[in-house]
Parts: structure tokens; C-alpha cells; sequence
């Protein structure tokens, strides 16, 4: 949902989305429009047009909430109006194992409270993931999203 514009825009693109069979949205607080998609997948739900198990959404812990990581997933699912993210992913890795330790041990409370059924990375290196790893982390990241642009 990155650069859908301001909310009207928003609410309507994911509307069309759902209109055309689309079931995969895939947010970020740092996008700052999950509360429009969160109105029109709600608005799409409560309606019965399509049924929350049909759905997938996706959002992502930004940098400037590691230190409140649960906080801010409860952000993202107030903002989007579910009870859970199917995916929560760490948008961009912290370069230091600590952090890193902390930060997945707190990715995988939310999996284990519920709040996100599986947990990923964004934009991680193959040198972060190999530390991530070394971690033995109790939940593996189930995906390493990474933006390209070839050509």
C-alpha cells in the first residue's frame, strides 16, 4: 500500500484491489494510510463481500519503533481494524547482534501472543540473516522481503 496517497485515495485502491480479486495487502505504519485500508478492508468484512480468512496483510515494524515493538503492532492492528497481521516484518534490521537478539525475541512474543501468525524481515542482508540464525531463533523468519527494481 506504499504511495497510495492521502486516504480517500487510499480507501478507494484497496476497494478496486478487492474488487479484482486482489487478498494480499501489504502495509507499513510508515506508509501512513493503514487506517484507510483498515476502514475499507473493514467496511469490505463487515459487508460479507469478503471473509477475513480470504485475507492476508502484512505490515512492518519501522526503525524508529524498536524500542516499543509490541506497542507498535497494536498501532498497526488498531489502525487497520483486525485482531491480528498475518505477517509482521521487521522492516530494516539492526547492524548490531544485540539489538537484533532483542528485537527478534520480541518479534516472536507477538507471534506466540498471537497478534502476528508469522513474523519475517525486510531488506536483510545475507550477513544479517546469517546472525539472525546464529540467534537460534525459537520462530524462523518465515519470509526476507526485499525490494528490487531490475532494469
Amino acid at each position: 500500500t506504499w504511495g497510495l496517497g492521502d486516504d480517500a485515495t487510499a480507501g478507494a485502491a484497496v476497494e478496486a484491489a478487492l474488487a479484482a480479486g486482489v487478498r494480499h495487502f501489504d502495509c507499513a505504519s510508515i506508509y501512513r494510510n493503514e487506517a484507510a485500508v483498515g476502514a475499507a478492508l473493514h467496511a469490505a468484512l463487515a459487508s460479507g463481500r469478503v471473509a477475513r480468512r480470504e485475507l492476508y496483510v502484512t505490515s512492518k515494524l519501522w526503525p524508529s519503533d524498536h524500542a516499543r515493538v509490541r506497542e507498535a503492532c497494536l498501532g498497526s492492528l488498531r489502525a487497520l481494524r483486525l485482531d491480528r497481521l498475518d505477517l509482521y516484518l521487521l522492516h530494516w534490521p539492526p547492524s548490531d547482534d544485540g539489538s537484533l537478539e532483542r528485537l527478534w525475541r520480541c518479534m516472536e512474543s507477538l507471534a506466540a501472543e498471537g497478534l502476528a501468525t508469522s513474523i519475517g524481515v525486510c531488506n536483510c542482508s545475507a550477513r544479517r540473516l546469517d546472525a539472525l540464525f546464529a540467534l537460534r531463533p525459537a520462530v524462523a523468519p518465515a519470509v526476507n522481503q526485499v525490494e528490487v527494481h531490475p532494469g
